[in-house]
């Protein structure tokens, strides 16, 4: 006893189960790509992150060391021993090397950097002005005591005509 229909059986049976193999890939497709995307997503993720990282570091290794050095060699204007062009020469050098590192530098913070560097040459300018404006003073002040002797002299001398008299 078989089935007259064995062959039509045997079709809607494949059919039957191509289009349950479809579904279930249909199905499936969406969540692996659910489940891979963010392990994609996380490789990437970190991978930019160590090179901001990396960016930092190289940042803080060399434009942060330069602005440390430029500000010890402004607070050592205040001693009377050191050499003031020398202290100029080596800011110079400090400023350009920045200048340089920023102008290679395509990142977010090439424009804060060349704030910094512009006010380290505009804090530069101003001490120099300080600096230049103390010499006038000092030299103001001689040319105040001498005045101030030649003044007492006059007097000296106008006293001891007026006692002659």
């Amino acid at each position: 006893m078989e089935p007259e229909n064995k062959k039509e059986r045997k079709v809607l049976y494949i059919r039957f189960l191509a289009l349950f193999i479809l579904g279930i890939i249909i199905v499936l497709i969406p969540f692996y790509f659910t489940l891979s995307l963010p392990a994609k997503e996380s490789k990437e993720s970190n991978e930019e992150l160590q090179m901001i990282k990396q960016a930092v570091k190289s940042h803080e290794e060399f434009f942060v060391y330069r602005m440390d050095s430029v500000q010890k060699l402004f607070s050592d204007f205040e001693k009377e021993d050191e050499d003031i062009d020398m202290l100029n020469a080596k800011i110079v050098s400090l400023l350009v090397e920045m200048e340089q590192y920023i102008n290679s530098d395509t990142v977010w913070r090439s424009g804060m950097n060349k704030n910094i560097v512009a006010t380290y040459e505009s804090l530069k300018k101003t001490h120099k002005t300080i600096l230049d404006k103390d010499e006038e003073i000092s030299e103001l002040n001689k040319t105040l005591k001498l005045s101030k002797r030649k003044q007492r002299q006059v007097a000296k001398t106008n006293e001891s005509e007026d006692s002659l008299d």
